[in-house]
């Protein structure tokens, strides 16, 4: 008890260099984990532009459906949702879509402009209960009814059409059982999914309505999952894939939908490690450089105690508490205030929209926003790793001490 007693006093015998030293340390955790918080927002909003509106976290389709659609690469959801993929844990809900591939044509007969597009029948009520791709409307409005004749378009098919809400969409393709297909569509709506390649070419119809103009009664194209925890896309592909074995469906996940957001997603985490291991080593010096010049201004002080027959560990002993005990106190209030600094840019994103626009790349959407999100590895890391780094820069001058010779000590001091 005693030995705690010394190296809290020690601490505070140099007082300014230990409140300097502390507060380094302390900066230097909370702005960790505040980096770490900021860069995971980054990074999930990332995610979540891409699997929130349109592909899902999961989908499952018939094999080759994903690199080669066709009409007939159905599944069939006459029964519903399948046996086999209802009340599993982790999903958060299941989207079923049906598409197709046609011509699209808007405005007058003479100045009519043509362009092929992607037809997507969805089901609205669905898609607001599970998807964001509702929140994607800019113009109009969004699909209200699954059997209804109203239609939504991208954006960029849009522009391209020169079509407003309220404008006909003549819609020309081929069924599934071959027959010709000939359709007038209302366009209610215009959204911006934020993938502008999508957008030059996206359609959305309600589900029953698409069934019915393409001859696909009863069936689906794509099963779209949403997961509670995005992160584990890639387990529950699997189990699905292993749950649908022998039925000739396959289950993809985002990673493998989304090959270049997985590359991003994997470049996230070495800027994260490189950021981490750059924190750390200007902690290291800070803590070591306080240790070590403590020690040479106690040289003499120690030869002095080893002289009248203090053991060599028990010095060793005070150092690594001295230094545990600032590392320790220091680890606590960085915790506190990068929860605090954390859960403020959580609470309130700071929006940079005035300063650049929303970027679109390999599928995802940089939005220009900072945005923080905590979890509890990326606040009690930092914490523990200065805690331990503190204990073990003292482990240099605690291990000297182990072979002080108390005359060198006291000849030099």
């Amino acid at each position: 008890m005693i030995l705690f007693r010394l190296a809290w006093r020690n601490l505070w015998r140099n007082r300014r260099r230990t409140q300097l030293t502390m507060g380094g340390m302390v900066l230097a955790t909370s702005l960790l984990i505040f980096t770490l918080a900021m860069y995971d927002g980054m990074l999930w909003d990332m995610i979540e532009n891409v699997t929130e509106v349109m592909t899902g976290h999961i989908v499952i389709a018939r094999a080759g459906w994903l690199e080669q659609p066709g009409l007939h690469l159905t599944i069939d959801a006459a029964g519903g949702t399948p046996a086999w993929l209802r009340d599993r844990p982790g999903i958060r809900g299941v989207c079923g879509r049906v598409s197709a591939f046609a011509l699209l044509s808007c405005g007058p007969e003479r100045n009519a402009r043509t362009h092929p597009g992607q037809l997507v029948g969805i089901d609205p009520g669905a898609e607001a209960r599970i998807s964001r791709l509702g929140r994607c409307v800019t113009r109009g409005r969004f699909l209200d009814a699954a059997d209804g004749m109203d239609v939504v378009l991208g954006a960029g098919l849009a522009r391209r059409l020169e079509a407003s809400p309220g404008s006909e969409l003549i819609v020309v393709g081929q069924a599934a059982d071959g027959s010709m297909v000939t359709e007038i569509l209302r366009i209610v709506g215009i959204i911006d999914t934020g993938d502008q390649m999508r957008d030059g070419s996206l359609a959305l119809a309600g589900l029953e309505t698409m069934r019915r103009i393409f001859c696909l009664e009863g069936r689906l194209h794509s099963l779209h999952i949403f997961l509670d925890d995005p992160l584990s896309a890639r387990d529950a592909a699997a189990g699905l894939s292993a749950a649908a074995k022998g039925s000739g469906l396959a289950a993809s996940p985002w990673q493998v939908l989304q090959p270049q957001l997985s590359q991003v997603f994997s470049i996230w985490l070495g800027m994260q490690i490189f950021t981490m291991g750059f924190y750390y080593f200007g902690i290291v010096l800070i803590t070591f450089s306080t240790m070590y010049m403590s020690f040479l201004e106690r040289f003499r002080e120690f030869g002095m105690l080893r002289a009248i027959g203090l053991k060599p560990w028990r010095l060793s002993l005070l150092i690594i508490l001295e230094g545990g005990m600032m590392s320790v106190f220091a680890g606590i209030l960085g915790m506190g205030l990068g929860l605090l600094m954390g859960w403020w840019i959580s609470a309130a994103p700071i929006d940079l929209g005035w300063f650049a626009p929303p970027v679109s790349w390999g599928g995802t959407t940089f939005v220009p926003r900072i945005r923080g999100v905590l979890n509890v590895v990326n606040v009690l890391m930092p914490g523990a790793v200065m805690m331990l780094l503190g204990a073990a820069v003292a482990c240099y001058p605690a291990w000297r001490l182990l072979f002080l010779r108390p005359v060198e000590a006291l000849r030099e001091g």
